[in-house]
């Protein structure tokens, strides 16, 4: 089990570099930042892939974004892409817009 977190910026930068993506599963925390840059040659992946172990579910996707803006997604499915806009949060093609809240 896995979920992959595809971010795109309205408000701070389109691919969403510099926030914090934080998921809870079970008792269990898990932290990515989204960067650019790497080596010579080379780029950072720009989606953050988070293994779920056990899990039926994310209890919690916080993202916290570089502009100051924080979303937050609750019991989400796993073993799918999804993608959050800054503005509009997670694409009404994904998920239902009623299991997310903005703060």
């Amino acid at each position: 089990p896995w979920l992959r977190v595809h971010l795109t910026g309205k408000k701070s930068n389109r691919d969403g570099i510099g926030s914090l993506v934080t998921l809870k599963v079970n008792n269990s925390t898990q932290t990515g930042f989204i960067k650019s840059g790497g080596s010579y040659c080379s780029q950072s992946q720009l989606r953050l892939t988070f293994g779920i172990g056990t899990a039926k579910k994310v209890d919690l996707l916080t993202i916290q974004w570089p502009g100051g803006t924080e979303q937050q997604v609750k019991d989400l499915p796993i073993n799918q892409i999804v993608t959050v806009n800054e503005k509009t949060g997670i694409r009404k093609d994904l998920l239902d817009q009623s299991l997310i809240s903005s703060k």
